[in-house]
């Protein structure tokens, strides 16, 4: 025996059943685009809210790219910068030791895509970098040397 969807004991017309059955999507996108809890509304405010703080302390990534450069050439490493002067888009940075590569430091205004960037004027994919520095990647771009330093030392045991 087969049961049919009813209302007061008579069964649902086809109209009933179409407003229901639109009402159920209507709730169910409703729900998708709403946070499940007000603290997971709270969390990525505070998230979005810092990207935005980091993005308005982010000085330029030909400025981050020298200054990064600057310090890691007095501590001894060989950086050759792959780049972007004149757009001031993503910067790359070569760190070497005593002409041995260990690592490529990237530098953008955003994350990188799965894979790595592509060159639209070089026509290449970049390749995904060892080190990505962009606003919002969870530290300071000041700090960025002590990580590119602490991971040229990781690198470098390898050799």
């Amino acid at each position: 025996m087969t049961q049919s969807l009813t209302r007061g004991g008579r069964p649902f017309t086809k109209r009933e059943l179409r407003a229901l059955k639109s009402e159920r999507e209507a709730q169910r996108e409703r729900e998708r685009w709403q946070p499940r809890t007000e603290s997971d509304a709270e969390q990525e405010s505070r998230r979005w809210r810092a990207e935005v703080e980091a993005r308005k302390a982010w000085p330029g990534n030909r400025r981050v790219a020298r200054w990064i450069e600057g310090r890691l050439e007095k501590a001894g490493l060989g950086v050759r910068r792959n780049g972007y002067d004149e757009s001031g888009a993503s910067q790359y940075l070569q760190v070497s030791r005593d002409g041995e590569y260990l690592l490529t430091v990237r530098i953008a205004d955003h994350a990188s895509p799965p894979g790595g960037g592509f060159s639209i004027e070089r026509q290449e994919r970049h390749g995904e970098a060892d080190v990505d520095l962009y606003p919002g990647c969870g530290f300071d771009w000041r700090e960025a040397v002590a990580k590119v330093l602490a991971r040229t030392e990781e690198e470098s045991r390898w050799l």
